[in-house]
């Protein structure tokens, strides 16, 4: 295990998606997140990182943070929009948009901060061994 928790800061653009996602998923890997673990951190952390550029990259900046909480690991993304993300039931698959049911449903907790600044922090915890499941 490298540091108690990692963070980096990207530009709000697309190239920004695969980065972020692989920083999360670095960053989980020297926490001592398993191999299971990680496939759900790669996809929630493209998740949140693809809706904060595409909604909260007001101020041209993401910010990724991934560290251990006790037993949990701990993602957030932050980005400068004030408007929280949803959990879009009505919507039909073949449409997207699904992201946050993805997160409410593989994550042990998530929620939504906002910061001082006039941005949000939009945050998720996973057990050390989470894994993808139907």
């Amino acid at each position: 295990m490298k540091a108690p928790h990692q963070h980096m800061t990207l530009d709000a653009t697309g190239d920004s998606i695969r980065r972020g996602r692989s920083f999360a998923v670095r960053a989980a890997q020297d926490l001592g997140v398993g191999p299971a673990t990680l496939a759900v951190v790669e996809l929630l952390a493209s998740e949140l990182v693809t809706n904060a550029v595409k909604f909260g990259g007001e101020d041209g900046v993401v910010r990724v943070r991934v560290c251990a909480d006790g037993a949990f690991l701990r993602m957030e993304v932050t980005d400068g929009s004030r408007v929280p993300p949803t959990v879009d039931t009505g919507r039909p698959a073949h449409l997207g948009g699904h992201g946050m049911k993805l997160v409410e449903r593989l994550a042990h907790d998530w929620g939504v901060t906002r910061d001082a600044a006039g941005g949000k922090t939009v945050w998720l915890t996973l057990a050390f061994d989470s894994t993808l499941r139907r």
